[in-house]
């Protein structure tokens, strides 16, 4: 019991992590772009978890936006590992205590999974809806300029630096995160027009 917790609760997100976020998500990041890479991993994470493909293929793209707006892997992991020894409590609370074959044991296990999956998934989709619109281009690890991107990889001068909430024009400090904006405002780096033009004056009537 000891070795299956330690695999799968210490070993397992490490492994995981480094191959899918690591090196699969960079890889596929460098040749087709942040966004593509996080579907296309995430549907490769899924299907490899054949108990729960669509559960695992959100929980991939969760942990690639964990990485790509922590900038680093050890997020991710230690997630994994949070998320593997709830699971294996979870089994051990309602499976391995006594007799939990009954109808009134399974009714409450199945009560407590519907209540926290309603509790996780507004969360969950929330935070992926909200991670999505602000992704740079470059990845944790390597030169943002290798990778291919599917959106500027700076915000532009209308965007918090931070965030990517949009922000008005002459904007000293972003709404939604509170950070100070040191760069002018739009109006103010753009280059002035030129000066129109002035006709010479007619020649004078002899």
């Amino acid at each position: 019991l000891y070795n299956g917790w330690l695999i799968f609760v210490i070993v397992a997100p490490v492994v995981e992590e480094l191959l899918f976020r690591g090196m699969i998500f960079s890889r596929w990041a460098n040749k087709w772009g942040v966004k593509r890479a996080i579907i296309f991993s995430s549907l490769l994470f899924g299907v490899l978890h054949v108990e729960g493909t669509l559960g695992a293929f959100v929980f991939g793209v969760v942990m690639a936006l964990l990485y790509l707006r922590t900038r680093t892997l050890l997020i991710p992991i230690a997630c994994h590992m949070l998320n593997n020894a709830v699971a294996v409590a979870l089994g051990i609370w309602g499976f391995g205590l006594g007799d939990s074959s009954n109808l009134e044991d399974f009714r409450s296990m199945l009560w407590f999974a519907v209540i926290g999956l309603a509790v996780a998934t507004p969360i969950l989709f929330l935070y992926i809806y909200r991670a999505w619109g602000t992704l740079a281009s470059g990845l944790p690890y390597f030169d943002s300029a290798d990778v291919p991107a599917t959106e500027p990889a700076f915000p532009s001068r209308d965007q918090c630096p931070r965030c990517g909430h949009s922000l008005p024009r002459g904007s000293r400090r972003c709404a939604r995160c509170g950070t100070a904006i040191s760069f002018p405002p739009v109006a103010a780096v753009r280059a002035p027009l030129p000066e129109p033009a002035i006709p010479p004056d007619p020649p004078a009537a002899s």
